[in-house]
């Protein structure tokens, strides 16, 4: 296959004789068309001139007359968090983002400046699965290995919150329309929901075998969750009245679950 090499005039002095402009990025022609993966970044916004070079199997090269490329950001933002990153959130209060580690059981908080801040959840629970943040900044994290949801405050004061069921593992939370805290209780066969006013916990059978696991608030106003042991979607009323299995069919086992733009879920 063809080789394709880009030049590129990093300091647009009108040459490509400068440090890292000659052999900028090199890949290979492949059905005409070449794609670049390793290469150093360059600033969004800027314009930088681009020439490529092109050589056969039998060593021949042709050059590209040069060309003035605008370079716009990717929209893709990355920050190095731990390598048990399981889930992330808005925080309504402060614009920025709420993840949990559950490797190395943290909570982390990723401010709109792009700063990263990290906690340990020891001592209330070494797996947090998930997250939720209510309107006052505060963090609500599900906790696999104990049947616990830890209740962060912005000031990082935690709060263990027991969840009566026995042998609940808490894993999927969300905040919903009646302004309680959601969860799975994954073995529990039920979700439950907590009155952020006074902590009180509230749980609700939906069937042996479930086995739930995500949840989010619907855009129907009901509260919507996977049974991925029976390969089901369920839906309540915030009330708990109303339960509503969607048989997904044989073999499934469905994780997450989100709102499409179409107002389905």
């Amino acid at each position: 296959s063809s080789t394709v090499t880009l030049d590129v005039d990093l300091n647009n002095d009108n040459d490509f004789t400068d440090s890292g402009e000659t052999g900028y990025a090199t890949a290979t022609l492949v059905g005409g068309v070449a794609t670049f993966d390793n290469y150093t970044p360059l600033t969004a916004n800027t314009t930088v001139r681009f020439r490529a070079r092109v050589t056969d199997l039998a060593g021949n090269e042709g050059t590209s007359s040069a060309s003035t490329v605008a370079i716009r950001p990717t929209g893709i933002t990355r920050w190095a968090v731990g390598s048990g990153a399981t889930d992330i959130t808005p925080d309504p209060l402060t614009g920025g983002l709420t993840f949990v580690d559950f490797n190395a059981g943290k909570l982390g908080r990723v401010a709109a400046d792009g700063t990263i801040t990290e906690i340990s959840l020891s001592g209330h629970t070494s797996t947090p699965a998930d997250v939720a943040v209510t309107s006052d900044g505060g963090a609500w994290v599900g906790g696999w290995d104990s049947p616990v949801v830890v209740r962060v405050a912005p000031d990082n004061t935690m709060t263990s919150i027991s969840i009566p069921g026995g042998g609940d593992k808490p894993n999927g939370m969300c905040v919903g329309p009646d302004g309680f805290v959601w969860f799975t209780t994954y073995s529990g066969d039920r979700i439950g929901k907590i009155n952020p006013s006074n902590n009180a916990v509230t749980e609700y059978s939906v069937g042996s075998g479930t086995t739930t696991l995500d949840i989010v608030a619907g855009p129907d106003g009901k509260i919507w969750f996977t049974a991925n042991g029976t390969g089901q979607v369920g839906k309540i009323n915030t009330d708990g009245s109303g339960l509503t299995l969607y048989n997904l069919g044989g073999g499934t086992g469905p994780w997450g679950l989100a709102p499409g733009a179409d107002g389905k879920m």
